[in-house]
């Protein structure tokens, strides 16, 4: 019970602290050089977009937080709700490929961002990490 309370709390502050940064960033500027690009589409006016990299934190929190929510899930399912392993393991696989759609499908209709491939690379990475902690006990 204590494991499953510290997976909420820590998949909460994740929550919370992405949601804190993503409406920070209306600037778009890409922190780690500081630096702002502009890039003009064949058929659009110039807009700003932000620099969109393998390696950066924006990466590492999306893997967190779907490693995390991954287990969340089927922490869950399993303990609370009472749902054998497999069932549980659907839920949870579920759940973090939705969210992680869910938030680039969010960020494509929000003026000044777009949808990731590579934060959707991320997310996978994540549901991977959280899936082989599930298989380990």
């Amino acid at each position: 019970m204590v494991r499953t309370n510290l997976l909420v709390l820590s998949f909460l502050i994740l929550v919370i602290s992405g949601m804190n940064e993503s409406f920070a960033r209306d600037e778009n500027i890409d922190r780690s050089s500081g630096a702002q690009e502009q890039v003009c589409a064949p058929d659009s006016n110039l807009k700003d977009v932000k620099v969109d990299r393998f390696i950066a934190p924006d990466k590492a929190k999306h893997f967190l937080a779907s490693a995390i929510s991954t287990v969340f899930v089927f922490e869950l399912a399993h303990q609370s709700a009472g749902w054998n392993r497999g069932r549980s393991r659907g839920a949870a696989l579920g759940f973090s490929v939705g969210l992680g759609l869910s938030k680039e499908l969010w960020d494509q209709s929000r003026r000044q961002h777009h949808f990731s491939w590579k934060d959707l690379v991320a997310d996978l990475a994540g549901i991977t990490a959280g899936m082989i902690i599930i298989n380990q006990r």
